[in-house]
């Protein structure tokens, strides 16, 4: 993976994950009509799918096409680069650039070599099978964890407590659930981990809860560990069964009678 950056020719699109050349375009800006000052460029989706699905073959150039399928994408939110002629461009946007991926021809706006939309994520997704309650709060975590590594950690730690929840099938404490967690096969090692990003041990934060001392690193580390944690204890133990599922019956009742024996 490639994370987007300003000073790339290609990474990996945000909008379709592939690995891409991007094309860079600078910005223009052009006055607005009196009365549409800070209108954003509106067109009702469920009206220009209508007159598209209408249009017969030969009946518009390509062009007309392709400009019914730019108020299309305008209409659904994009970020498009919309054709209006040459003379209406007048002055250049300083710091605002966008960049298209040849992939899927969608935008990435840039504001000072930033990344502002779409909203950079967190680079690791989350794991397969993550439980519904952990998955939101690691999803927003996401979104703000460089902006506010503060609000991150204390979403993340809520998802520790609601994963170790989720597991364990009773409401404890972080404290409590990570033992239980522990008792029932996770190395004990993640809970050393645990006790150096403040989730368990005497310097604990609770779940929720925002500290001045918390860091860009400790959101990684915490991003990190949830993965880890639903890897080993949840994903782990479903393969595992799955490949025993696929054993055919005489070795299954092979198994049986070892285990007996025991």
């Amino acid at each position: 993976m490639s994370v987007p950056s300003a000073d790339k020719q290609s990474f990996t699109c945000p909008h379709c994950g592939a690995l891409a050349h991007q094309t860079w375009f600078d910005c223009f800006a052009a006055s607005r009509p009196k009365g549409e000052e800070g209108l954003p460029v509106f067109y009702d989706l469920e009206k220009v799918e209508k007159a598209i699905s209408e249009i017969k073959e030969g009946e518009m150039s390509e062009a007309d096409l392709a400009s019914f399928g730019l108020a299309k994408l305008a209409a659904q939110g994009d970020v498009v680069l919309w054709n209006r002629g040459a003379n209406l461009y007048a002055r250049e946007v300083k710091n605002l650039n966008i960049s298209q991926c040849f992939s899927c021809d969608k935008f990435v706006v840039w504001v000072n070599a930033k990344q502002y939309w779409p909203h950079p994520e967190y680079e690791i997704p989350p794991a397969s099978n993550m439980p519904t309650t952990v998955l939101d709060n690691y999803s927003e975590a996401r979104l703000i964890y460089k902006d506010s590594p503060r609000a991150a950690c204390a979403l993340l730690r809520s998802a520790i407590e609601c994963l170790c929840n989720e597991i364990n099938g009773k409401n404890q404490s972080v404290f409590e659930g990570i033992g239980q967690l522990v008792k029932a096969g996770l190395d004990s090692k993640i809970q050393k981990a645990l006790d150096v990003v403040r989730v368990t041990g005497n310097n604990a934060i609770h779940p929720g809860t925002m500290s001045s001392e918390d860091s860009l690193d400790t959101a990684i580390r915490l991003f990190k560990l949830v993965n880890i944690i639903v890897e080993k204890l949840i994903n782990e133990p479903v393969e595992i069964d799955s490949l025993f599922e696929g054993l055919g019956d005489g070795q299954k009742e092979a198994i049986a009678r070892r285990d007996n024996r025991e």
